[in-house]
């Protein structure tokens, strides 16, 4: 009769393999983002988070706490897979990391659930092991068996709990991404970051920023989605933050300039805005395509402009964009025809956001 000892080894070395590619991708891929900036606040500055050093060190340490507690338990069945569950629980609680850390850290109710998920855990485990010496032989082992299938199955499952409860928020992701790419000057990076029709305030801030270095701050800031106005533009340590970039305290004459009309873009104050862009652009010569579509629409939408702005190829988008809004009298379908061909224009943002 086989050894059930050395019979179960493949389907214990299936289930280290299956964490150790996990943790390490969760870890390295989905989090290091959130845990470089999160180190940067609560260290202040002092101390930096290495991407793959981190990954590494972090699924070495969870792999060491699983042997400690397999040493300690023996589960080398049905239950074997319980001996990860307080690596995966301290993964969790490491990475379910609020986006209010920079006002205040805490654990908060994992003071309380971490111990108590610990306790019933203790308790299934001393259960297991009573049970286990009277499990019925299995017909098949290793690593096609039905105990490896089960072992599995318990592994897949505390991972999905891992992804749902740790911090999985897109946009707090999208904007410790762009932080990141920020402070490494990867302003393309930064701007891809942005790149999101769920946009937030600090969201847009950063968006302006990663554009202002790659200075196309008036070409491509209405493309996707923005919010919170002008005062999107300044960070106010609430609604708007920066965790890790700090604000630029000098800007170029012209980039002071692009963020400025770009506010009044954001405040919709058309008006202003035609009266502005004379200080700082040559009318006569090419202008950027956020404020060719501007003015185009200040011309259309004003009996006595203060000047009259004409773009064949501007013009002709818009009265394509007018008659578009004529065809279709359901306001939903109207808007997402517009937003399928003209959303990446100020147009959509004036009239839809």
């Amino acid at each position: 009769m086989d050894n059930p000892k050395s019979s179960t080894v493949p389907m214990m070395v299936t289930c280290a393999i299956v964490f150790l590619i996990f943790t390490f991708c969760y870890v390295f891929f989905f989090q290091s983002d959130v845990l470089t900036v999160t180190q940067h606040v609560l260290s202040e500055g002092e101390t930096s988070y290495g991407r793959t050093i981190g990954a590494v060190l972090i699924t070495l340490v969870l792999w060491a706490l699983q042997a400690t507690v397999y040493s300690l338990t023996k589960l080398r069945r049905r239950a074997h897979a319980l001996t990860y569950l307080p690596s995966f629980l301290i993964l969790t609680v490491i990475t379910d990391i609020s986006a209010h850390t920079d006002e205040h850290f805490s654990f908060g109710a994992w003071l309380w659930l971490f111990p108590l998920i610990l306790i019933v855990w203790w308790i299934i485990v001393m259960m297991a092991r009573a049970i286990e010496p009277y499990e019925p032989n299995q017909k098949s082992w290793g690593l096609f068996s039905r105990t490896t299938a089960i072992n599995l199955f318990e592994m897949v499952f505390m991972m999905f709990l891992v992804g749902m409860i740790a911090q999985s928020n897109e946009n707090i992701h999208r904007r410790m991404r762009a932080e990141v790419c920020l402070s490494q000057q990867d302003y393309k990076g930064a701007v891809e970051a942005t790149n999101t029709e769920k946009a937030d305030s600090s969201l847009t801030l950063l968006r302006a920023l990663a554009l202002t270095h790659e200075h196309a701050l008036a070409e491509h800031f209405f493309e996707v989605p923005v919010c919170g106005g002008s005062k999107a533009l300044r960070p106010d340590g609430h609604s708007v933050k920066l965790l890790m970039t700090a604000y630029p305290r000098h800007f170029t004459r012209q980039e002071a300039a692009d963020l400025h009309l770009v506010g009044l873009l954001m405040d919709k104050k058309l008006d202003l805005f035609a009266k502005e862009l004379p200080k700082y652009y040559d009318l006569r010569k090419p202008l950027p395509k956020h404020y060719r579509e501007a003015l185009v629409l200040y011309t259309h939408r004003r009996a006595n402009p203060i000047y009259v702005f004409k773009s064949p190829v501007i013009d002709a988008d818009y009265q394509d964009y007018q008659d578009m809004e004529l065809k279709n009298g359901n306001p939903a379908v109207r808007k997402s025809q517009l937003h399928d061909t003209y959303g990446n224009t100020y147009w959509y943002y004036w009239q839809y956001e």
